[in-house]
């Protein structure tokens, strides 16, 4: 449940930096880390 939670704030937070920055995104390795982790939880 938390980490869904986390997962969907900081989507939200970083959308605008997604769409105009994936380079800044793509750069966060420990970010890049919890999404691999939350999609093969997901998945």
């Amino acid at each position: 449940y938390r980490r869904r939670k986390l997962q969907k704030m900081m989507s939200y937070e970083l959308t605008h930096i997604k769409q105009h920055r994936p380079d800044i995104v793509a750069s966060w390795k420990y970010y890049q880390e919890f999404e691999k982790m939350c999609k093969e939880l997901d998945g």
